[in-house]
C-alpha cells in the first residue's frame, strides 16, 4: 500500500492518531516487535501469559529443528 492511500496516514493527519508500520506478527521477531510497539503505545509491560508462550514456543522450535534440519527438497523447472 502506497504511502498516499494508506489509512493510518489519513487516520493520522485527521484525528492525530499515531501511524506505526511495522511487519504483520508472523514469527517470533515480528510477533515480538508487535508486541513492543503495543506496550509501548499502552504504556503497559507485556502481560506475563505471553512472556511465558513466547518461551514455550522458542523451546519448540529448537526441539524440532533436529527433525525440520533434516528434510530434503528438490527444486526443479525451466530457467527463465
Amino acid at each position: 500500500v502506497s504511502e498516499k492511500s494508506s489509512v493510518g496516514l489519513y487516520l493520522e493527519e485527521n484525528y492525530e492518531v499515531e501511524n506505526i508500520r511495522i511487519n504483520m506478527p508472523v514469527g517470533l521477531r515480528d510477533t515480538d516487535k508487535f508486541l513492543e510497539v503495543l506496550s509501548q503505545i499502552s504504556g503497559n509491560e507485556i502481560p506475563e501469559k505471553y512472556v511465558k508462550e513466547r518461551g514455550r514456543y522458542l523451546d519448540a522450535m529448537i526441539d524440532s529443528h533436529k527433525y525440520n534440519a533434516e528434510g530434503r527438497a528438490a527444486i526443479f523447472g525451466e530457467p527463465d
